[in-house]
């Protein structure tokens, strides 16, 4: 799984220039923050994530559990929620917003914009 990219995918390039296009400053990837997020953005003190559907379970038409190895990958994507959950309590405690980014959204978003 150390193929699968971890940093500058698709959903964060988009969501980079959509950031970029109003005008927002912002930090990436700040591992002194719990669960390292995407954007850091100081002057809202508002963390983003960028989350793909399938690796962080989320209930729309991209997430399909895959036919193979499917106890594997219940397990694995399970773990990765509830480190979502432990992550974005820890910076609401510390005083941040969080907006969690789904994959379907940009991608809604990219083929409404044609």
């Amino acid at each position: 799984m150390r193929a699968i990219a971890t940093r500058d995918t698709a959903i964060e390039k988009r969501l980079a220039s959509l950031l970029t296009g109003q005008g927002l400053a912002f930090r990436v990837q700040d591992a002194s923050l719990p669960g390292r997020p995407d954007f850091v953005v100081d002057e809202y003190c508002c963390v983003i994530f960028t989350h793909g559907c399938f690796w962080h379970h989320h209930h729309c038409y991209l997430f399909k559990v895959p036919a193979t190895r499917t106890e594997f990958w219940l397990e694995k994507i399970g773990k990765n929620v509830e480190r979502d959950r432990r992550d974005i309590s820890r910076l609401q405690e510390l005083g941040w917003r969080v907006l969690i980014v789904w994959e379907c959204a940009l991608t809604w978003a990219r083929e409404a914009d044609g």
